[in-house]
């Protein structure tokens, strides 16, 4: 199967769209940088080229009160996920933005649809269940972290 791939942004909500913009390129260039070898980087560079910008809330690397937008990086991190992020020096080195690539097992519900009930711990248990999540990767822990991020993606709005 041949994927296909879009690089993600998160943002903080305060940025115009034209800023947010800038701090997604910084954190594109990041990315560049560390992963330009990578095999998903050279297609999307390459071929598939298209970016999603998401409204990450706010941003705060106070530890006690991380910012949305902090948080969702740990998250992704968390998945193992190639990840950039870029701290913007004129406000504060606060985190302005950071990307990831994610390929269509995870935004495109025509070829891979979702599964068909609500997913629940019993859900989780049935062979329908494992059929579906087997759609994505023979490999349990590459198919949950997809499941994962379709399902925590679609918790963002466009920025």
């Amino acid at each position: 199967m041949k994927l296909e791939y879009r690089m993600y942004f998160f943002v903080p909500y305060q940025l115009t769209g034209i800023q947010g913009g800038i701090q997604s390129l910084h954190a594109s260039t990041v990315y560049a940088r560390e992963y330009r070898k990578n095999k998903d980087y050279k297609q999307w560079e390459t071929k598939d080229f298209t970016v999603i910008v998401l409204n990450g809330g706010t941003t705060n690397t106070n530890k006690k009160r991380l910012g949305t937008l902090n948080v969702a990086l740990d998250t992704i991190r968390s998945l193992d996920v190639k990840t950039a992020d870029f701290y913007e020096p004129d406000l504060g080195d606060q985190l302005t933005s950071f990307c990831f690539l994610v390929d269509n097992r995870v935004w495109d519900k025509k070829m891979f649809p979702d599964f068909k009930f609500p997913i629940t711990p019993e859900a989780e248990k049935t062979k329908e269940y494992n059929v579906w999540r087997k759609t994505f990767s023979g490999d349990k822990k590459e198919a949950n972290k997809i499941i994962f991020l379709r399902n925590y993606l679609k918790n963002f709005k466009l920025a």
